[in-house]
């Protein structure tokens, strides 16, 4: 984060979007299963996956001011209204779950 922070000039700002499973009650649907996938993987590799409730600590922790969370729930696929952003945002989670299950096989390591 630090690293992160040194680029930026003052007055200016960062933007950092994460993926946060809060509220997520539906225990059969895909992001559930999606859910338990990095749940599963990130425990097997004692890493932390889920950053979105620390993002401010850390920010504030790297020498940042007036850092602020703001909280957006999207619906993706079937749930969208638009037909468009339905397709982009299923594409979306399709290339995060595609990287997610090759890193948990070993395909995406150092060559």
């Amino acid at each position: 984060m630090k690293n992160l922070v040194g680029l930026v000039k003052p007055g200016g700002w960062i933007q950092l979007v994460e993926m946060s499973f809060e509220g997520v009650e539906d225990t059969s649907g895909p992001m559930y299963e999606f859910k338990s996938l990095l749940d599963a993987f990130f425990t097997a590799a004692k890493a932390q996956w889920n950053f979105a409730s620390h993002l401010d600590g850390w920010l504030v922790e790297a020498g940042l001011a007036d850092v602020e969370v703001k909280i957006a729930q999207l619906p993706y696929g079937k749930a969208c209204d638009d037909e468009e952003i339905a397709k982009k945002s299923l594409y979306a989670f399709r290339l995060g779950s595609v990287a997610v299950c090759g890193a948990a096989k070993g395909e995406f390591g150092p060559d």
